[in-house]
């Protein structure tokens, strides 16, 4: 290659880098969830913890229904009558991957534990993977929450149509995968501009923080901003879901338990009195 073409390729590489950083530190644009937001995709939310991420994926999901009429599916570790209650009928409740329907709003909470980094070989992982890459084929609208990306599986993340934030963390910016930190760290800069100035952080978050979201587009690198509300269903024990399968294990273990120690001591001291009787008797008859 001729230094002429190494020229002009770095000049290519310097055009596009300050594209880049135009588009990242300029003011993301104003939007809406019906503007931003297809029918079909992958979009992957995150976050700091109780930052409004199952909030705004139900939102999404309730929008959806509202105004196209398309139903909505939810993927949780267990079955649970209590959660089925929480829910509309129009949400579906499945706890495997695959059995996601077609033609749905597909919410997958905690994701990381279904598509963790370490287990990229497991069904689950695969299932994952099938369900990222054919997404647009079933007409289904995929949404992952997860905290942060680092044990999310890393080619979920690079399948995502958007990546959607709610408030990180500052640690966040430091930890996330080298190929995020920079967008983290936009993110978290966004967020901060919302508080205001000489903010008490033992106060309640203001709202406005709690109902903005950062958006960057994969597909084209651009970023946006919108505001959600509540789902109309919302509740604080659908906050708390996974609280739900906690107790659930729980209560299972205790029914597992073997018997009391007190019961067995009782059982062998029958055992060793019986036995006393038998010798006693023995002894008896050979006298």
């Amino acid at each position: 290659m001729s230094p002429q073409w190494i020229k002009r390729l770095a000049g290519w590489r310097t055009r596009h880098k300050e594209k880049l950083a135009k588009a990242l530190l300029s003011e993301p644009t104003q939007t809406t969830i019906g503007r931003l937001i297809k029918p079909t995709g992958v979009a992957l939310i995150m976050g700091d913890r109780r930052s409004g991420k199952s909030v705004l994926a139900f939102f999404i999901m309730e929008y959806f229904h509202d105004k196209k009429g398309i139903k909505g599916a939810v993927c949780y570790p267990q079955m649970n009558r209590k959660l089925r209650r929480l829910l509309p009928r129009w949400i579906k409740v499945v706890t495997r991957i695959k059995d996601l329907p077609a033609g749905c709003v597909c919410i997958i909470d905690e994701a990381s534990q279904v598509a963790h980094a370490r287990r990229t070989s497991s069904t689950a992982a695969v299932d994952m993977d099938a369900l990222v890459a054919l997404s647009e084929q079933k007409g289904q609208l995929i949404i992952f929450i997860s905290h942060h990306s680092r044990k999310f599986d890393i080619n979920d993340v690079h399948g995502s149509n958007l990546i959607i934030w709610k408030q990180p963390t500052l640690a966040d910016t430091m930890w996330e995968r080298d190929e995020l930190q920079t967008y983290v760290l936009r993110a978290w800069e966004f967020f901060q501009k919302l508080y205001p100035k000489n903010w008490n952080p033992t106060k309640p978050i203001p709202r406005k923080v709690l109902q903005a979201c950062f958006v960057m587009n994969l597909r084209r690198m651009e970023f946006f901003t919108f505001r959600n509300g509540l789902p109309q269903f919302w509740s604080t024990d659908l906050s708390t879901v996974f609280k739900l399968f906690e107790d659930i294990e729980t209560k299972a273990e205790t029914k597992s338990k073997p018997k009391s120690k007190k019961g067995v001591k009782k059982s062998e001291k029958g055992r060793s009195s019986s036995r006393n009787s038998q010798r006693s008797r023995c002894t008896t008859a050979s006298h």
